[in-house]
């Protein structure tokens, strides 16, 4: 599926931190669980959150891993958080390669490391066929990973209003996005919480940007759209002085233009003005010194 383009959602799993090697009691390489081989790198493994929000649903306030807590007897529950460890078959997938703080809390710089992302994954409302489903109010990674496939709809959604192909196979996008500058206006990074549980009590946590409970976070909602879907750029009114001429464009946060010049507006060879640009707010500018020989600007967005 990721060879065609596509983008396969995958539940992490619901029973805490994986244990280690490839007999692990809750692990994704078990081939003696129903869940093997779920650690592809290939899929988007998606962990949950706890989610709060402002006022009555008004906006989004904060995170914290999916974790239902202690009972009553002081000991973990099993199978009631984010999954999340390190497979024991599949090796690092390259757009994995750049998370260097992984060995200090438990990752691997050698194999593939679970999640990718998160969603929400308590008190989801479940709707089937225009109906809500029997219990109503849903939950876990089951309830995560569908949350991210609908998401990614979104995306594909604005991409084909413009013209163009889907966002294909995603996971190096989202890593390369959270190692930019618009890391923060693309994901809500997790720092709180942990998928602790019995057999495992002192891994995972949750620490700042990517973890082994919620990966790179979650998704922020329109500006992660943006940056996967790019609208096209519209130019704005240059700036002339003495000196030059300032060129300002509209442009999405996360988003990488390059910006090319020719001098015959007919002809094929645009030549490449400055290097890419990546953006973290909304208007971008370069600037061209003054020459006597007429010049053509246009815009790229660049993958």
């Amino acid at each position: 599926m990721a060879a065609q383009g596509q983008t396969f959602c995958n539940a992490s799993g619901d029973s805490g931190a994986f244990t280690t090697g490839s007999s692990s009691s809750n692990g994704v390489d078990n081939p003696a669980r129903y869940n093997a081989p779920s650690s592809t790198p290939y899929i988007t493994q998606v962990g949950g959150t706890f989610l709060a929000l402002n006022g009555t649903a008004q906006s989004w306030n904060s995170e914290q891993v999916w974790n239902v807590g202690v009972d009553a007897t002081g000991d973990h529950f099993d199978n009631s958080a984010s999954s999340g460890g390190v497979s024991s078959y599949y090796t690092i997938p390259a757009w994995q390669t750049n998370l260097s703080h992984l060995p200090a809390w438990g990752g691997s710089p050698s194999f593939r490391n679970i999640p990718d992302v998160s969603a929400c994954a308590d008190h989801i409302y479940e709707v089937l066929g225009g109906r809500a489903t029997p219990d109503d109010y849903g939950g876990g990674t089951s309830a995560s990973a569908p949350l991210w496939a609908g998401f990614m709809a979104l995306v594909n959604q604005q991409l084909a209003a413009q013209g163009n192909p889907s966002a294909g196979f995603i996971n190096p996008t989202l890593y390369a996005l959270a190692a930019g500058p618009a890391n923060a206006l693309c994901f809500h990074d997790v720092t709180y919480g942990s998928n602790v549980w019995t057999a495992s009590p002192n891994l995972f946590f949750a620490l700042t940007n990517y973890d082994l409970c919620t990966g790179l976070g979650t998704m922020t909602g329109t500006n992660l759209i943006n940056a996967l879907a790019p609208p096209k750029p519209a130019f704005l009114p240059p700036a002339v002085s003495a000196s030059g001429l300032t060129l300002n464009w509209r442009t999405v946060p996360g988003a990488a233009y390059q910006l090319q010049a020719t001098t015959n507006f007919f002809s094929t060879n645009w030549v490449n003005w400055g290097s890419p640009i990546t953006t973290t707010g909304t208007i971008a500018t370069a600037t061209d010194t003054v020459t006597n020989t007429p010049r053509f600007y246009r815009l790229l967005v660049r993958p």
